[in-house]
């Protein structure tokens, strides 16, 4: 029974990235925090790698700067749609693109590649189970490093209790996802990988998702009013210097990332 409800589940999220209209994020000021965060991680690695293996590439906006790090890079997706997005935006001779479920990936038993990166792919699985087998597998595929830019539970429980101080509804998670509880993907991780970093966007989800609907409200908030634009700026500009300096106790906001090593 579980497995036909996953099954069922699976064809309708692949439905929904199908679509010509969706968006992998309509916060475009989210999307390209994410990129420039994961973009600086493979940078702090200090290599350039043989093989980069990204999961769910999407519309290919990140993939044209991660494959800047990598002799070849290969894309996958298993939205067409998706697909056809990405190689229209990416012009780097070395990306190859595959149709492919990242449950079941197509290459040899002997493939490796140096560099896996997730950005919102993993949360996008029928099921808490898969998400997990899923990991395994692809740490298997893997010789080093893993880059997670996922949804947190914590984050988003952390988010909303924040909210609630401004009588602001809760923040619900997308019904496509399963967002990752972080304490029992850590302990999943502990001793299979060491953590380089990780952290959270929590400056500007606190400005864009707490501070900005409660200045705002009654009336709702829009991705691109200037609220959310001036932290984006802020934290493009001190990213390095200053909040990467700062010990997060815990995520707020929905998404975390995670630059992992194999032991």
């Amino acid at each position: 029974m579980e497995y036909n409800f996953s099954k069922e589940r699976f064809y309708k999220i692949k439905k929904h990235w199908d679509n010509q209209n969706t968006y992998s994020m309509r916060d475009f000021f989210v999307k390209d925090i994410e990129i420039s965060k994961i973009t600086s991680l493979i940078d702090s690695l200090k290599q350039k790698f043989d093989y980069i293996l990204e999961i769910g590439c999407g519309d290919g906006e990140g993939t044209s700067k991660y494959s800047n790090f990598s002799k070849n890079f290969i894309a996958i997706d298993y939205s067409m749609t998706m697909l056809k997005k990405a190689k229209a935006n990416v012009s780097n001779k070395n990306v190859f693109f595959i149709q492919a479920d990242v449950r079941y990936l197509p290459f040899k038993k002997d493939f490796q590649v140096d560099l896996i990166i997730s950005e919102r792919c993993l949360i996008n699985l029928p099921s808490k189970e898969e998400q997990y087998t899923t990991i395994d597998k692809l740490l298997n595929l893997n010789k080093t490093y893993f880059i997670f830019a996922e949804g947190s539970k914590q984050g988003l429980d952390n988010i909303n209790k924040l909210r609630k101080l401004f009588q602001l509804d809760d923040i619900k998670m997308p019904w496509h996802n399963i967002f990752f509880d972080e304490d029992e993907l850590l302990d999943f991780l502990k001793n299979k990988v060491n953590i380089i970093k990780k952290g959270s966007f929590w400056f500007y989800y606190l400005s864009s998702r707490v501070l900005h609907p409660a200045y705002v409200q009654p009336d709702n908030p829009t991705y691109e009013s200037k609220f959310n634009e001036y932290p984006y700026k802020i934290y493009k500009e001190l990213e390095a210097s200053f909040f990467e300096q700062i010990e997060e106790p815990y995520s707020i906001g929905q998404i975390f990332y995670m630059l992992i090593e194999k032991k």
